[in-house]
């Protein structure tokens, strides 16, 4: 496979200027009666970091349409295993875009980071 970054089954690795993949790690704990604390670990999951360099209008409106899903599905090169991962089961919580101009047939916007969670 020749991408290494898409939402929805559409390969966005072109517009990506950075991806970090990290994990999020989700523990229980609790008190006994004794004082002592006891911590169960629940599970992991991963969250990625996607820098999207500046775009213009009409790649913006086609990235906004997959990416204001509440839940998507993403695609990524997994750097544990170093192959794609396929089809994580997302949600991209906040975006926030910036537009940089906006002039009579010229939009452009700024380069932003999402900021993705598997589910």
């Amino acid at each position: 496979m020749s991408y290494y970054f898409a939402i929805n089954g559409t390969d966005y690795s072109k517009y990506v200027n950075k991806l970090q993949v990290g994990t999020e790690h989700f523990y229980k704990s609790m008190n006994t009666a004794a004082g002592n604390t006891l911590v169960k670990y629940i599970n992991t999951k991963r969250i990625l970091e996607v820098g999207i360099i500046p775009l213009s209008g009409d790649a913006m409106t086609q990235f906004m349409q997959d990416v204001n899903d509440f839940q998507v599905t993403v695609s990524f090169r997994d750097p544990v295993t170093n192959e794609i991962t396929e089809n994580m089961n997302c949600v991209i919580p906040t975006h926030l875009v910036e537009y940089y101009t906006i002039q009579a047939g010229h939009v452009q916007f700024r380069a932003f980071s999402l900021q993705i969670k598997e589910l």
